[in-house]
Order: structure tokens, then C-alpha cells, then sequence
């Protein structure tokens, strides 16, 4: 090859490499700009994909050298793991914990003991691939979000050096740069295959993104070929230095992720990495500011993402951009603490004493404590006597609580056992928003109630939902326990989001082949032929069904209503309740129409409308009262919406 040397063999010993460390100061610092809302800079999480790639070189190289000089153990190799990794990440997430006690709400705290106890033992990843993406906006109650990262490095490191060990043994040195070339466009097309099948899995998990790792591999054996021509070595570290920086600015929670997109920065950082040690070019990334700055990306990367969380989860508007600044200047001064503190003098302890003895009681006990504290914030549900210290608090959030999920939750439930009247009620969280009010009207509240719902499920009679390519068994599930019922009842209630599902509904024939309902924006049309089904099957099954049509859709509805905790400023809130508006939705007035014609020309129908127990006019809404807001969020009402909602029924013809 024109330009090109293979250098000595023998240069296998890995050296310290400052670039390397400025390459992880471009990597936190993408990381940093993203998290702390610098809107340019939309596609700064693939910082995590250069420090992918770092890991997979460096890892690589040591386990490597080691080898060939004979001097390879496992014990070893886990022990400075351990020993770098650990104590700053179990500090980080005690300290957090201690935080989020005094300020999540018991959902969340429940949430960040689960998540947290499973970082301290890499696997916090496989639980956020099954509960939140990565770009939900549910992510800013998360502070162990980040740590996914962190659990998927620790899974290559369970198998990559026994691969190596064993690889290691074979006489030919080409068998293990061989399998990872052929490895990495292999792991490349099944990220991309997984984004298709499900971009949670595909985002978090270690078979869609273990290309990155063999990418860095790879640069083990790249680096010893050198490039003579200083032109050709420059635009090839010119070429990755952009491929790192225009994702950087271009990507975004749009992009399909990881995939081919993420081996753009991946292939960046190895070309980074192999001409990194060029001069002069060496002296950009290994300035003293950017390799201190790298130093300290670990322990600036753990507790970042808490210190976010928490600032984001106590305010009342989106950060400005001061705001931006200090949180990148909190995360960097909290960082330098932490890699002091704790990180240096684990990893570097001088006594063997406390190496092998009183650091590893440490970590056990702190990993025990943290053990404790998830036990009891789970067991106890998120510890809600918290709140007895801020009773205030406590009376305005369970104002403010969406009531049904509060007092029973998804699926099936039986309510009272006396009398002889029966109602049945189904459908989604729409159903579950008016069941509080419908149990406290006269007759139904001394019925025999049965409820079949579950959020974001359709319980119309042959409807699918189909999610990441596939459908969501556990709603057809609840379905057919629906539509199997074969008791009478005196009423039947039912309610959808009829607004939502526009690309996930598909009707089910009787071959069991599926069609969608809508082109991407629901429609009463599409809806037709499933709420004709559903009457129909449930005309013979009861005396009277009620449908409940299109919810009213609420502007401007503050997210921190959904998390009050014991340290939230409730007063700032009710300051906010003002600016909510009702939203002038083009396509709810054609699909009640639609509901409303069809069930008039059916018997012992009713349909409801709740528009009219919202609003007295156009311009007159009720959308709040006494500084509390009637909506949770833009569909959903509080428990403070309950005798409203009562009323309204009430006026509207509900009963048995």
C-alpha cells in the first residue's frame, strides 16, 4: 500500500496515551452540551459511542499485552475494574439516592431504587431497554439513565477477555483481527435489523451495539500501520475528528440509533485513535487542559446526569441558557470532586493492605447499604410517609394524582359484592380518567362493578395494536378476557383515547390478518367499523351502553404537576395554572360526530361528550380552581377534577 509501513511487531506494549484522553474530553463533552439542553448540539449522546470505542481499544490492548508476556489473570484485570470503576459509581448513586429521597415523588424514587440497585450490578441497561427510551421525556425523572452505559461496558468486559484468552491459544496471530473485522458489518446490520424490531432493545443492549466495542479492537491492529505520507496521516484525523463533530450537531432523537448511524462516530474514533499520536496534530488533543479534562470524564459522566435530573425535576420552566451554563459548570466541579475524593484514591491506593483488604470492605458495604435502601423504597412503595413532614405538599399532591392508577392500577378489577346491579367499564387510561367519578354516582356506587383496562390499550371487539413491528400480546390478551365475558350486565361504560393510535391500530380479521385503521392520523372513519362490532357485541350482553367520546385537550399543562414531591414549590405552580388553554383539535369534533350519530341511531345507547362537562361555552372552560389544576397533563384529569367530572355525568344521563 502506497504510503503505508507496518510497524514492528514487537511495539505491543500499550503506552499511556494523552490523545486518548482528550478524545474522552471531546466524548464528556458532547455528552454534557446535549444533557444540559444546548439544543445545537442534538446529537451529543453519541459521546457514549466514542467512549464505546475507547473502551474496546484500550481493554483490547492491555488484555493483549498481557497476554504475550505471559502475565495475564483474570483476577488481576477484574481487580483494576473494580478498583477504577466501582467505588465512584457506588458513591455516586448513594448520594443520589439520599437526594431523590428528599424530592421524587414515591413513583419515581420506586423507579430510581430499582434502577439504581441494578447499576451496582451492571445491569441497569436491560431494565431501561423494557421501561423508557432513551429520549422520552419520562428520561428526566431517571438519575441512573446514564448508568446504562456504564452496564453494558461491564458485560463486554465479562466475556471479551475469556474471547481473547482463548483466541489468544491459537498459533495463528491473524485468526483474532479476522474475526473482528468480520464481526463488526455483521453487529453494524443487526443494530440496524433491531432498530426496525425494537429501537428500545436495540438503543440499550449489548448484541446492537458490541460492534463499537470490536471497532476499537480493531485499532489495536490498525495502529501498527503507519502512514508515511504526513498529508494522508493528517486527513485521516481530520476526516474522523468531523466524523465525531458533525454528528454531533446533525444527529438527533430522530435518528435512528445505534445502527449505521452510530458507526459514523465509531469510525470516527478509530481513525482518531490511529493517527492520534502524529505530531503536531498530537499536541491538539493532547493539550494539558484536554487530558486533565479527560482524566475526569468518568466521575463527570456519573454524576452529571443526577445533577441534571434533579435542578430539571424542582423547576417550573425549561432552563435557560444561564441555567445551561451552570449545570455544565456543577456537573465538571462535582466531577473533579468526585475523581479526587474517591475514584484516585481507590485506584491508586498505596498501601497492599488496603487494597486487598479495607477498600474491598468498603465497596461491600456500600454496595450493602445501597442494597437496603432500594429494599425499602421498593417494599414500601416509594416511602410516602416522606410527605408526612410537608403536609402541605402532601394535600396538594393527592389533589393533583391521576386518582384511578392511585387507588387500582391496570387490569382486571372487581369492585363490591352486594346488590344485584352489575356495570361493566372498559377501555384505556381515557376510562380509567372518568371511573373515580362514575363510582360515586347514586346507584353505580352500590353495584357490582367490573373494570377491564389497561393505558394504551384498545379494547374495541377485533382491534391489534401493533408496536416496533410487532403486536402488544398483552392487550390482546386483556381483549379477549373482554370480549370471553358472558355475564349480563344493567351497564355497560366505555371509552377510548379516540384522538391517539393513529399508526399503531390494525383490525383483525377472521383469517387473523391484520389492517390498519388509520394513514397516520385518526379518523372516525377508521374507527367505525370497530365501534360497530363492539355495540353490537355488547347489545345482547347489556340493558344500556354509555360511550364516553373524545376527551378535551389541554395547552400549556405544566409537567411538574406529575412530579409533586416533598420538596416541590407548590405555590409556583398554582402561579402557573393560568396559561392553560383548550387546544383546538381539527380532527376531535369530526370523530364525536361520528360516535354521537352512530350510537343515535341505535337503542339504549348514550352517548357523552366531555366537552360539555368541561366546558359551559367556548370561551368558559373549568380547567382549574383554588390554585389546582383539573389536568395532570393535556388528556387526563386530577383527583381534584372528580366532583366536576361527577356532576357532569350526572347532567349528561348517566346512570344505571
Amino acid at each position: 500500500m502506497h504510503g503505508v509501513t507496518h510497524k514492528s511487531p514487537v511495539a505491543h506494549s500499550i503506552a499511556y496515551r494523552p490523545d486518548v484522553d482528550g478524545l474522552r474530553a471531546i466524548a464528556i463533552l458532547a455528552v454534557l452540551l446535549f444533557h444540559c439542553g444546548f439544543s445545537s448540539f442534538s446529537g451529543g449522546f453519541i459521546g457514549v459511542d466514542v467512549f464505546f470505542v475507547i473502551s474496546g481499544f484500550l481493554i483490547t490492548s492491555l488484555i493483549l499485552t498481557d497476554l504475550r508476556n505471559g502475565t495475564f489473570s483474570f483476577s488481576r484485570f477484574y481487580g483494576r475494574r473494580i478498583r477504577r470503576l466501582l467505588p465512584a459509581l457506588l458513591v455516586t448513586v448513594l448520594l443520589s439516592l439520599f437526594v431523590a429521597s428528599l424530592i421524587l415523588t414515591p413513583e419515581d424514587f420506586v423507579d430510581a431504587a430499582k434502577s439504581g440497585g441494578l447499576a451496582t450490578i451492571s445491569l441497569s441497561n436491560f431494565y431501561f431497554a423494557k421501561s423508557a427510551s432513551y429520549f422520552d421525556t419520562s428520561a428526566q425523572s431517571k438519575p441512573f439513565l446514564h448508568m446504562w452505559s456504564l452496564s453494558l461496558e461491564e458485560q463486554f468486559y465479562l466475556f471479551w477477555p475469556t474471547t481473547l484468552f482463548l483466541l489468544h491459544r491459537w498459533e495463528s496471530k491473524w485468526v483474532t483481527p479476522a474475526l473482528i473485522i468480520i464481526g463488526i458489518p455483521i453487529g453494524i446490520a443487526i443494530s440496524q435489523f433491531w432498530i426496525i424490531k425494537n429501537p428500545n432493545h436495540a438503543y440499550f443492549l449489548l448484541h446492537t451495539r458490541g460492534f463499537q466495542f470490536l471497532m476499537g479492537a480493531a485499532c489495536v491492529w490498525a495502529s501498527r500501520l503507519e502512514i508515511r505520507s504526513k498529508a494522508l496521516g493528517h486527513s485521516i484525523w481530520v476526516a474522523g475528528l468531523a466524523m465525531i463533530l458533525v454528528p454531533t450537531f446533525a444527529f438527533s432523537e430522530a435518528t435512528p440509533f445505534p445502527g449505521v448511524a452510530a458507526a459514523v462516530p465509531s469510525l470516527g474514533t478509530m481513525l482518531l485513535i490511529w493517527q492520534g499520536q502524529r505530531p503536531p496534530i498530537r499536541g491538539v488533543l493532547a493539550h494539558r487542559w484536554m487530558v486533565w479534562f479527560g482524566r475526569i470524564s468518568y466521575s463527570t459522566y456519573l454524576v452529571h446526569w443526577p445533577i441534571i435530573v434533579f435542578w430539571l425535576y424542582l423547576s417550573i420552566d425549561a432552563p435557560s441558557m444561564s441555567e445551561k451554563f451552570v449545570l455544565l459548570l456543577l456537573s465538571v466541579a462535582a466531577g473533579q470532586l468526585l475523581d479526587s475524593l474517591v475514584a484516585q484514591r481507590f485506584r491508586y491506593a498505596k498501601s497492599e493492605r488496603t487494597r486487598r483488604w479495607r477498600f474491598p470492605a468498603v465497596q461491600v458495604s456500600l454496595i450493602g447499604l445501597i442494597g437496603v435502601i432500594c429494599w425499602a423504597t421498593i417494599a414500601t412503595s416509594g416511602m410516602p410517609a416522606r410527605f408526612s413532614l410537608v403536609p402541605s405538599v402532601a394535600k396538594y399532591r393527592d389533589e393533583s394524582l391521576f386518582p384511578f392508577l392511585r387507588d387500582y392500577g391496570d387490569g382486571i378489577v372487581h369492585i363490591g359484592s352486594g346488590g344485584n346491579a352489575r356495570v361493566l367499564i372498559f377501555g384505556d387510561s381515557m376510562a380509567q380518567n372518568y371511573i373515580p367519578a362514575i363510582l360515586q354516582l347514586d346507584g353505580i356506587r352500590n353495584a357490582r362493578v367490573d373494570i377491564v383496562s389497561r393505558g394504551g390499550c384498545v379494547l374495541a371487539k377485533d382491534a391489534v395494536l401493533v408496536n416496533y413491528g410487532a403486536p402488544d400480546r398483552a392487550c390482546v390478551r386483556m381483549r379477549d378476557y373482554l370480549y370471553g365475558i358472558q355475564d349480563q350486565y344493567d351497564l355497560v361504560i366505555w371509552s377510548q383515547n379516540w384522538l391517539g393510535y393513529g399508526t399503531t391500530l390494525r383490525w383483525e380479521d377472521d383469517k387473523h390478518e391484520l389492517t390498519s385503521a388509520f394513514e397516520g392520523v385518526p379518523t372516525f372513519s377508521g374507527w367505525r367499523d370497530g365501534i360497530a362490532r363492539t355495540l353490537e357485541h355488547f347489545a345482547v350482553r347489556a340493558k344500556r351502553i354509555v360511550v364516553i367520546g373524545p376527551a378535551v385537550t389541554v395547552d400549556n399543562v405544566n409537567p411538574i404537576l406529575q412530579r409533586i414531591g416533598p420538596s416541590t414549590d407548590i405555590r409556583s405552580i398554582a402561579a402557573e395554572l393560568a396559561s392553560m388553554r383548550v387546544s383546538s383539535s381539527v380532527g376531535r369534533e369530526p370523530i364525536a360526530k361520528g360516535i354521537r350519530d352512530l350510537l343515535t341511531s341505535l337503542p339504549n345507547t348514550l352517548y357523552i361528550d366531555p366537552r360539555a362537562i368541561i366546558c359551559k361555552d367556548e370561551q368558559r372552560c373549568r380547567l382549574s380552581e383554588g390554585g389546582v389544576s383539573y389536568f395532570l397533563d393535556s388528556l387526563h384529569n386530577t383527583s381534584a377534577a372528580i366532583p366536576m367530572l361527577r356532576a357532569g355525568l350526572e347532567n349528561a344521563g348517566l346512570r344505571l
